[in-house]
């Protein structure tokens, strides 16, 4: 008669199944690792080539609308064929300044005509980042929390406070004891 494998026999021979399967155990962790630090090294180089563009290009006057709106544009298209989110801060690089230059601009001209032109821009940026998220083409966690932190979306519950007017008079613990407490065994 044939012995039944001992569960040694029969780890052994998992083992060796599963690494003829392509699992590889510690192997695996190290290539994720591998390639999250390739992407990470992509990701990196292409910011450094997008500032390097940046610092050569000349500087928009965020006071010259149509300037404006013509690299807004250009940036939108740039994005489109790229594939890839337009943002405030993308967008600022295209201008040649950073995001809170950009922002202190508007906080500094409420009434210009870029002001109000941005203001659209990042209207409609929020809305590409909430459509996309609803629809499955960017992680619907990752747009909440830029939604929230850099467009101005917040949760809110409405709470009203009901006030009712305390009658005027004096409570002793006795009184307070006797209106809030259900069950009191003295």
């Amino acid at each position: 008669m044939n012995e039944l494998p001992t569960v040694d026999e029969m780890a052994v021979t998992l083992a060796a199944d599963s690494n003829r399967n392509g699992y590889k155990g510690k192997l695996y962790k190290e290539q994720s690792d591998q390639h999250k630090g390739e992407q990470l090294a992509e990701v990196t180089h292409a910011k450094r080539e997008v500032l390097q563009e940046a610092a050569n290009r000349p500087h928009i006057d965020l006071k010259d609308t149509q300037a404006v709106q013509e690299r807004t544009f250009a940036y939108m298209e740039a994005a489109e064929q790229a594939k890839v989110f337009p943002s405030v801060s993308g967008l600022a690089l295209a201008f040649g300044c950073s995001r809170q230059n950009l922002n202190q601009f508007l906080l500094a001209h409420p009434s210009h005509p870029t002001t109000d032109f941005i203001q659209q821009v990042k209207e409609a940026f929020a809305d590409i980042l909430q459509n996309a998220g609803l629809y499955g083409s960017a992680n619907p966690i990752m747009s909440i929390f830029i939604l929230k932190n850099s467009h101005g979306f917040v949760d809110r519950v409405d709470l009203a406070a009901v006030a009712q007017p305390m009658e005027e008079q004096e409570f002793d613990a006795d009184e307070i004891r006797r209106r809030y407490l259900l069950d009191t065994d003295e």
